[in-house]
């Protein structure tokens, strides 16, 4: 299947935590969200018990990005974490030579593009946090 034909959709809902006045416009992006696998495309399998995502800033123009996750068995437990560069500049992100610029679209809207060595898109991802700041959608 090419990039061009899948499409990734989660709906998160924000947890009761998350704080919504904040000035700088990063930070509006900082918030954690549980995965709503039933508006999930493609569907994981087997399908996890949940998936919490947060992002949490890091420095200037830095977030990192925590997912954990409880797998279908419920024995299982994973946590992932990645700090981005959010300045709107592509850094390589140390995989075979690969570059990430995020690019913020709007104050609810950030897109990650990946690109290869030859220049071709290997991931796009959208986020778009919804004006209440209560539901969190990304495409890819």
């Amino acid at each position: 299947m090419t990039l061009a034909k899948s499409l990734l959709i989660m709906i998160l809902v924000a947890a009761p935590s998350i704080s919504w006045s904040q000035q700088d416009p990063i930070e509006k992006l900082a918030g954690s969200w549980k995965q709503d696998f039933s508006q999930t495309r493609p569907v994981p399998f087997p399908v996890p018990r949940s998936r919490f995502h947060r992002w949490e800033l890091a420095g200037k123009d830095k977030m990192m990005h925590i997912s954990e996750i409880v797998e279908a068995d419920g024995t299982k437990r994973v946590t992932e974490e990645q700090t981005d560069d959010y300045s709107g500049k592509p850094y390589p992100d140390g995989e075979n030579g690969q570059t990430t610029v995020f690019r913020r679209i709007d104050e609810n809207t950030i897109q990650q593009i990946r690109t290869g060595k030859d220049g071709q898109i290997v991931r796009f991802l959208e986020r778009v946090i919804s004006t209440d700041g209560k539901t969190l959608t990304v495409r890819q």
